[in-house]
């Protein structure tokens, strides 16, 4: 190539690097509208955000303190713990149970806890249906949402679907099999209730067993006082009858 034509091309590369310049400096506002939000459509999302951690932190004590159910199942006592055995009838549920029961009132109080946006009245904002999955680990609980959202503002529309992940550091899995531990191993014997057996079994996994007699029944409740990754201590309860008083 001659050096009149290398000259020819510098140039014409020149003139579109400058005529690119332009356009991204002019149109580099509406881009980052596009892909970050307008002003307002952000304030929606950590709304979401917001009602989601803090219905999903109080389902998940709901569930410690009601044995694995919100509410629980046909038999429990007036004051609101649930048996987990009666008679010859075990109602302790499954994880996969639990992690059902904690998506279900999630999605529940997540909708009393957005209402209609109503909050955002310059905004159009709609909306379909969310689904929440839940996945109970030994530290942890892991909450997901998946939930269409569209926020528009004149001319300007902006999309969001999945929202952040909630984790709630309590150990819930690691507590869940050591109930069932304590279920299943048959700490009841000819003097009664091994409560040291119990104790011995929570101790090793760092978790603190009471019970309490409450006329027939007994109220077990496992603590984890000694998480510090949490600023309220988690406790799994639940009440047992034996089969000779039911």
């Amino acid at each position: 190539m001659n050096k009149r034509g290398q000259v020819t091309v510098f140039i014409i590369l020149g003139i579109v690097i400058v005529a690119s310049a332009i356009i991204y400096f002019s149109f580099r506002d509406s881009i980052s509208q596009k892909v970050g939000g307008f002003s307002g459509a952000d304030n929606v999302k950590k709304f979401v955000d917001e009602c989601l951690l803090s219905v999903s932190e109080e389902v998940v004590y709901a569930v410690g303190n009601g044995g694995g159910y919100v509410f629980g199942p046909e038999f429990s006592l007036e004051s609101g713990f649930n048996y987990q055995f009666l008679g010859d009838k075990t109602y302790f549920p499954s994880l996969e149970e639990i992690e059902e029961e904690i998506s279900l009132y999630v999605t529940v109080d997540l909708i009393s806890c957005l209402g209609s946006f109503e909050r955002f009245s310059n905004l159009e904002i709609r909306y379909g249906r969310g689904e929440v999955s839940t996945d109970i680990l030994n530290n942890s609980v892991e909450i997901n949402l998946y939930y269409p959202l569209s926020v528009s503002k004149g001319d300007e529309v902006v999309r969001y679907e999945n929202f952040e992940k909630i984790v709630i550091p309590v150990r819930l899995g690691e507590m869940y099999f050591v109930m069932r531990d304590l279920i299943d191993g048959g700490y009841y014997g000819e003097n009664g209730l091994c409560v040291s057996c119990m104790v011995d079994v929570a101790f090793d996994h760092r978790f603190v067993f009471d019970v309490h007699s409450h006329g027939e029944e007994e109220i077990f409740v496992l603590s984890d006082l000694e998480n510090e990754n949490v600023e309220e201590a988690y406790s799994f309860v639940f009440v047992n009858r034996r089969p000779n008083e039911y």
